[in-house]
């Protein structure tokens, strides 16, 4: 920063302020750190808060492709086509966070199930 920017800067500072324009100023603080927080809770992504619904088959849904093969790809996270009766069934390892869930027993430790979804406990409780 160079000299005049850092003295407009502190001539600014120094001004006289209405009640208005400080409660403006405050309130618009407020706002802004507030939106701040909730936008780093979202960046912490499905590993964190953040809960999106599964689109795919869950639970006990047909998984079969077109040619009457199983298809992993179509069950949500957590879930893999069961071979012998092509419905979607949980997987070895299933309840961490992200995986599907129909309640919180499903989940691993550590995590609760949240609109079908295992969520770590640090974001609270369902």
């Amino acid at each position: 920063m160079d000299d005049k920017t850092f003295d407009a800067l502190t001539r600014g500072a120094g001004n006289p302020t209405s009640r208005r324009a400080a409660v403006v100023g405050l309130v618009g603080g407020l706002f802004g750190l507030g939106t701040a927080r909730q936008a780093a809770a979202q960046d912490v992504g499905i590993e964190g808060c953040r809960i999106r619904r599964c689109k795919k088959q869950v639970l006990d849904q047909d998984c079969l492709d077109r040619n009457g093969r199983p298809d992993n790809g179509a069950c949500c996270q957590g879930l893999k086509c069961d071979n012998s009766r092509g419905v979607c069934k949980f997987k070895n390892g299933s309840g961490e966070s992200g995986d599907f869930c129909r309640n919180d027993r499903d989940c691993n430790n550590g995590f609760f199930c949240k609109k079908n979804q295992c969520v770590p406990n640090k974001c609270g409780g369902s």
